[in-house]
C-alpha cells in the first residue's frame, strides 16, 4: 500500500472515531449525564488562549 492510500485510510478511520465520540458526548449532554469538573474546564480554557 502506498503512502497516499495509507494516509487516506487513516483519515477515514479518524473521521469515524471522531464522529462516534461526538455522538456519544451529544447523547450524554442531552440526557443530562455529561459532567465536567471545574478543574478540567479551567485547564481547557487556559490552554485555548
Amino acid at each position: 500500500m502506498n503512502c497516499r492510500k495509507t494516509s487516506e485510510k487513516l483519515a477515514r478511520q479518524m473521521e469515524s472515531v471522531r464522529h462516534k465520540r461526538v455522538m456519544s458526548v451529544k447523547h450524554r449532554i442531552a440526557s443530562g449525564r455529561y459532567k465536567i469538573s471545574n478543574q478540567t474546564l479551567a485547564r481547557a480554557l487556559f490552554l485555548a488562549l
